[in-house]
């Protein structure tokens, strides 16, 4: 559970950057455990310097994150999957019955679809960037 502001913050930014906590530890230049440490509340303060690094990380990435990416981390940070995919229904101009079409232009299963739906149920931002293309490329053919 994340308390402090600077906990907040540079979990967002791995979650923005897409990285594993690996990833970002490597990135970073700090072994993961310190990391997890800062991370996870267990010193007082994350130190600014690591705080400055993330920052200066993102801000170098933002340049080279696929837009599709960060379009699925926001609608997994602020949107239920309910209304991403009733919202893409009627972008493509799918009827309310139609979960088999728009779950065949995702790439996914029906009974995934169904598990979104139904929630609570989540899926990786690596994984909906897909999804979140190929709709995308199906809106630009209608």
């Amino acid at each position: 559970l994340l308390q402090r502001a600077d906990q907040e913050e540079i979990f967002a930014i791995k979650t923005q950057l897409g990285m594993t906590h690996e990833q970002f530890c490597e990135a970073m230049g700090i072994p993961t455990m310190r990391m997890a440490a800062y991370m996870h509340g267990r010193t007082k303060f994350i130190p600014h310097e690591v705080m400055a690094a993330a920052r200066k990380l993102r801000a170098t990435a933002s340049d080279h994150i696929d837009p599709y990416f960060l379009e699925a981390v926001d609608v997994l940070q602020t949107t239920s999957l309910t209304d991403f995919l009733d919202s893409w229904k009627k972008t493509l101009g799918l009827q309310e019955d139609g979960d088999e079409r728009i779950a065949d232009i995702m790439g996914i299963s029906l009974s995934t679809l169904t598990r979104w739906k139904n929630g609570p149920s989540s899926t990786r931002p690596s994984f909906l960037t897909k999804c979140i293309k190929r709709l995308h490329d199906a809106a630009a053919q209608t």
